[in-house]
C-alpha cells in the first residue's frame, strides 16, 4: 500500500523487474524460440535463377528449331502456337517450382529449446548445445543486400538466411555458454603474481 501511495518500490520489486528484463537475453529461455528464414532472401534469388534458366531453356528450344531449319530437318517454321505452348509449359513448370519453394520455406524453421537447436522441414537435424564447439557468422553478397546472414555450427548444421544474424548469434552463444557451464567444471586460471 505504501508503495502505491508514495511511489516507493521495494528492493524485491526492483529485482523482479530487472530480472525479467535480463532472463530472456542472458539465461535459458522459459519457452522455445522459433526462428524462420527471411522469405525475400530465399525466394528472390531462386525466382531470378528460375527466370534465367527458363529463358535459357527457351533460347535452346529456339536454337534447335533454327538448326533444324538450317539443316533442312524441318521444311517450314513451326507456327506461333508452338512457341506459345512451349512458353506456357515453361511458365507452369516455373510456377510449380516456386510454389514448392514457398512450401519448403514455410516448413523450414529453427527451434531453440533448453537443450538443443534443431531444424525442421525436409532435412531435419538436431544438435545439442553441448556438442557445439564453434560458431561462425557468414554473409555473402546476397546476404548483405537483404541484411541477413548465416551461422555455421558444424558441417551438417547451418542456420541460413536469417534476419538480425548478430542478435541470433549472441542469443545462441548465450545458450551454448550457459549449457556448457552447467555441464563442465569452471576452468581454473593461474594467477599471475607481479612483484
Amino acid at each position: 500500500m505504501l508503495q502505491i501511495i508514495f511511489g516507493i518500490a521495494s528492493p524485491i520489486t526492483i529485482f523482479k523487474k530487472q530480472s525479467t528484463n535480463i532472463i530472456p537475453k542472458m539465461v535459458m529461455p522459459q519457452q522455445n524460440y522459433v526462428l524462420s528464414q527471411n522469405q525475400k532472401r530465399v525466394l528472390v534469388p531462386k525466382a531470378l535463377l528460375l527466370m534465367f534458366l527458363t529463358g535459357l531453356f527457351y533460347f535452346f528450344v529456339l536454337l534447335n528449331i533454327w538448326l533444324a531449319l538450317e539443316l533442312k530437318l524441318l521444311r517450314m517454321k513451326p507456327p506461333i502456337a508452338v512457341h506459345i505452348i512451349v512458353l506456357l509449359l515453361l511458365g507452369v513448370f516455373a510456377a510449380i517450382q516456386m510454389v514448392l519453394d514457398v512450401r519448403r520455406l514455410h516448413q523450414r524453421q529453427y527451434l531453440f529449446s533448453e537443450e538443443s537447436v534443431s531444424k525442421t522441414g525436409h532435412n531435419q537435424f538436431m544438435i545439442p548445445y553441448t556438442n557445439i564447439v564453434s560458431m561462425i557468422v557468414k554473409r555473402n553478397v546476397i546476404d548483405r543486400l537483404f541484411g541477413t546472414g548465416s551461422i555455421v555450427l558444424n558441417s551438417k548444421f547451418v542456420i541460413r538466411s536469417v534476419d538480425h544474424v548478430d542478435d541470433v548469434y549472441r542469443y545462441l552463444r548465450g545458450l551454448v555458454d550457459h549449457k556448457n557451464a552447467a555441464y563442465q567444471p569452471i576452468p581454473v586460471r593461474d594467477a599471475h603474481i607481479q612483484v
